[in-house]
């Protein structure tokens, strides 16, 4: 708790800087922010971003993606998933090895962007990959494709059920807390307890599971931790270079799954309906030893972090040319660092998961998404608490251009065949009382009426 308050107070000093300047500065100060243009012009991968680059590393440090292929197959799982970097990078790599016979089959899972019942906030707007594989989308039972739900795990687990062995489990979800960053352990705790309990459910023994997280300082992460500790042979926290400095992300690598008793899978799933915290264990059931390695564990990533803020809060006004020749000295550097480090190369565009050439299409209208978060964390706070004509107000004096409208995705009488030679399914889900998203109207203005008093 000495160590949340120590964060916490440096954070408070970002509260009055605008979050579009203040992420600008942050992405000029940060020494690997160059790396995802430069692959993503020298290397050209399938939808390369920068979570492209930080699963490169994650593989990487869990020994390479080879070392999870048995008699020439690899199977994976990708929990909250979209756009869907992890899968092209795991596809890359794989295409890159020496052995290119290896037989890949993996199936991903996020919030689908074609539920009307998800909110815009929650969901990733593009769609460009999710729409061109969808056969490998699971959505589960309800087609919401919300995995804190325990009819969407044992959905899951029936798509999986003829491989027989799930290699790879990776966890990437996250939660906007951007209006209450002092809360964002607290906020996304419940969906690590679900992602750590679906990955325990798909896993095969020896198995690998990698899962994003953020600060480990309550109690439900730290007996997080413990558990995963227990089965799990190696555990370790890792963050990647290509992974901003001063924020709080780290992802935990686990591997050689040891397995896990059936009542402990059920008591995981009764935590998930209850939406109780993860505290399975009391603290005398956790041994000092591990609580003095966590709190050290915490205690090192928070001191980087207070570091870069501090660094970046004096850089904000006091960057003089001197500094600046530094820092682009620094970040070009780091390129060749990294290129050096993981060997990237190309590879033909036929062995790309999408592999035609035509550009991807999107049925959403990602286009014309504007920034979720605008000014600074004071001024936002402020804007939430207007009576919702003021709110509607500042919306209609934002600016929304014409022409990104008119570049929305829409059926023309030639996109598609004659209907006798199309054949389609009915997909039935779970009923929402209030539209929450759509693609025929813009994201922020759904958001401003959602917000109505």
């Amino acid at each position: 708790m000495q160590l949340k308050h120590n964060l916490n107070s440096v954070k408070n000093q970002l509260s009055e800087f605008a979050i579009e300047e203040w992420h600008q500065h942050t992405s000029y100060t940060h020494r690997a922010g160059l790396v995802v243009s430069h692959v993503r012009r020298n290397v050209k991968p399938e939808l390369c971003t920068q979570a492209w680059c930080k699963f490169l590393e994650i593989q990487h440090n869990l020994g390479g993606v080879t070392s999870l292929v048995t008699d020439n197959t690899v199977n994976s799982v990708h929990l909250c998933e979209a756009p869907g970097a992890f899968i092209t990078c795991f596809n890359h790599v794989l295409q890159s090895s020496a052995n290119q016979s290896i037989a890949w089959r993996w199936i991903a899972n996020t919030l689908n962007p074609y539920y009307e019942g998800n909110t815009s906030a929650e969901m990733i707007s593009d769609d460009r990959f999710i729409v061109n594989t969808l056969q490998n989308w699971s959505f589960g039972a309800d087609d919401s494709g919300n995995i804190m739900s325990t009819q969407n795990l044992t959905a899951l687990q029936q798509e999986v059920k003829a491989w027989k062995r799930v290699d790879l489990v990776t966890a990437d979800g996250s939660v906007d807390c951007a209006n209450e960053p002092e809360r964002q352990e607290e906020m996304v705790s419940h969906l690590h307890l679900c992602e750590v309990t679906t990955a325990l459910h798909l896993l095969s023994r020896h198995g690998s599971f990698v899962l994003k997280t953020f600060t480990l300082l309550e109690s439900s992460s730290v007996c997080l931790m413990f558990l995963l500790n227990c089965l799990f042979e190696k555990v370790k926290v890792f963050k990647p270079t290509t992974s901003k400095p001063g924020n709080s992300e780290v992802y935990v690598l686990c591997q050689n799954f040891l397995g896990v008793s059936t009542e402990v899978l059920d008591a995981l799933k009764k935590a998930i309906d209850r939406k109780s915290p993860l505290t399975i264990f009391s603290r005398s059931q956790i041994p000092d030893t591990f609580i003095e390695q966590h709190r050290k564990c915490c205690q090192f990533f928070i001191q980087h972090q207070i570091k870069t803020i501090t660094e970046n809060v004096h850089l904000y006004s006091n960057m003089n040319q001197e500094r600046k020749l530094h820092l682009e000295s620094q970040r070009l550097c780091f390129i060749d660092m990294f290129m050096e480090r993981y060997r990237l190369s190309s590879i033909d565009t036929s062995l790309r998961i999408f592999n035609e050439r035509k550009p991807l299409k999107s049925l959403r209208r990602a286009a014309i998404s504007r920034s979720r978060h605008t000014g600074s964390y004071l001024s936002r706070k402020h804007d939430l608490n207007l009576p919702w004509p003021q709110r509607l107000a500042l919306y209609s004096q934002m600016e929304l251009s014409l022409t990104n409208i008119q570049q929305l995705w829409l059926p023309t009488k030639n996109t598609f065949s004659p209907v006798a030679e199309v054949s389609f399914t009915c997909v039935v889900g779970k009923p929402y009382s209030s539209m929450m998203s759509s693609p025929f109207c813009d994201a922020d203005l759904m958001k401003t009426l959602k917000h109505r008093t």
